[in-house]
């Protein structure tokens, strides 16, 4: 049997697609590689052959829980699918079938698992999540639904339900050893109050020492399978816990992936837009991908586009935006700008204002502040009196060109309201805003062809 199963698998892998990779929960890299699922025929002579097996040692086709299917093995179905993966692959045990006395010494792919602390071993078969096959290359979960027994794929062959040692003999299933997950259990939502617990699985004699970051403080629990944390003062920010776990099966302690949440309210400061907080630049009549960082559970977003429109991804996506900007006549200055806020269910955030400028190489002219800024603004925030003045080369050069310099502005609110439109031939004026209330405003300039819009703070 353990010489057919083998030959099975070698002809399969003849025909692998290898150099895949697959990760586990902290992003350890196991090498994997796609194979193909069979051709109907093909996949019946599997299923008939876990029949004749079957019908020998006390399981029949009841027992099958998904068909014979070549493109995924025990190893992927268990370490991979099982924890929310849907690619179908194959993994192999070792990337070095070295063998000694017909036990695969050699673990150093799928040990990875268990070794960059996702799970840990445990003494207890009642108390597993996964089970390796040690001697044997293979692996089962420990099934959820029929206590004391296991589900696993067998090559080729049908994902079945079995008893621990009811598994073909070439697996070794005297040679078992048991892992447990390490994953954090709890509420991943705003904290903004009072305390939250969290929690991960209870294992007989295995020691917890939990740790946590400054927007943090532990109220009970250090040393359990479960933590009671609350809000650090008046902390803001992402709240992180993780837990290292040691028990009397294990070589050495493995650290759970940390648990991460929001602590308190965002600060502007702490969103990010995506690609076009890095590269602030569009172009007219143009869609672009907007995602807001940070994003967790329970947040919404908020949103607003000068010079533009946007579509909200809901209900699956709420921090995934579509952003469409306007058409306009590209300048070298701020063309669109995008204001957002998160609440955080701990109350909103303060706005993040977001310049965007016309690119330099896809929309020509183009161009941000670093390619000389025409316009200026001070004191910006201002109180009852702002000065917007035209740089004075440019000035001059239009005079030069025998073009107007008659040039118009209009101040308007985030609604639309104009509160003030100025038409003049002069380089330097005096917005009055005495009689404008405290808030955000954008200054719309049509000067010489150019038309632009800039941001401007009053403060009371």
């Amino acid at each position: 049997m353990k010489t057919t199963i083998l030959l099975l698998i070698s002809l399969l892998l003849l025909s692998a697609s290898f150099g895949q990779t697959v990760y586990t929960c902290k992003n350890g890299t196991i090498s994997a590689s796609n194979t193909s699922e069979g051709s109907t025929p093909t996949k019946n002579i599997w299923h008939q052959q876990y029949l004749n097996w079957a019908s020998l040692n006390g399981m029949s086709a009841s027992d099958i829980l998904a068909e014979a299917d070549g493109s995924y093995n025990c190893h992927a179905y268990a370490w991979h699918l099982t924890e929310g993966n849907s690619n179908k692959v194959w993994i192999a045990n070792t990337n070095d079938y070295s063998q000694s006395g017909g036990c695969y010494i050699n673990n150093d792919n799928i040990n990875k698992y268990w070794t960059d602390g996702c799970f840990i071993q445990v003494c207890n078969q009642s108390e597993a999540d996964k089970i390796h096959y040690y001697c044997g290359d293979h692996s089962a979960v420990n099934s959820t639904v029929v206590a004391g027994k296991f589900e696993s794929k067998w090559g080729v062959w049908p994902l079945v339900r079995h008893n621990p040692t009811t598994v073909p003999s070439s697996y070794e299933p005297s040679q078992i050893r048991y892992y447990a997950s390490t994953k954090i259990s709890g509420d991943e939502t705003g904290l903004c109050s009072g305390t939250r617990t969290f929690s991960v699985k209870s294992i007989t004699g295995a020691t917890y020492t939990w740790s946590v970051n400054n927007a943090l403080a532990i109220v009970s629990g250090q040393g359990t399978n479960q933590l009671t944390v609350q809000r650090n003062g008046n902390a803001n920010g992402m709240g992180i816990i993780s837990v290292q776990i040691a028990t009397l099966c294990s070589s050495s302690p493995s650290t759970s992936p940390s648990k991460t949440f929001w602590v308190g309210t965002v600060a502007a400061s702490d969103i990010d837009l995506g690609s076009l907080s890095t590269y602030p630049y569009v172009c007219p009549n143009t869609t672009y991908s907007v995602f807001f960082s940070p994003a967790f559970p329970g947040f919404t977003y908020e949103i607003g586009v000068l010079n533009g429109t946007f579509t909200q991804q809901l209900p699956n996506n709420p921090q995934f935006f579509y952003v469409h900007i306007g058409n306009y006549t590209p300048s070298q200055y701020v063309d669109a700008e995008i204001t957002a806020r998160i609440n955080s269910g701990c109350g909103w955030s303060d706005y993040k204002y977001l310049s965007l400028y016309s690119d330099p190489i896809s929309c020509p002219p183009g161009g941000g502040c670093e390619f000389g800024c025409l316009f200026s603004i001070s004191p910006n925030p201002g109180n009852d009196e702002i000065y917007f003045e035209i740089d004075e080369e440019e000035w001059s050069a239009t005079k030069v060109n025998g073009a107007s310099n008659k040039y118009k502005l209009v101040l308007k609110d985030n609604l639309g309201q104009e509160h003030l439109k100025i038409q003049t031939e002069e380089r330097k004026v005096k917005l009055d805003s005495r009689n404008i209330p405290q808030g955000i405003y954008y200054l719309q300039i049509n000067f010489n062809q150019i038309q632009a819009t800039r941001r401007v703070v009053i403060n009371k």
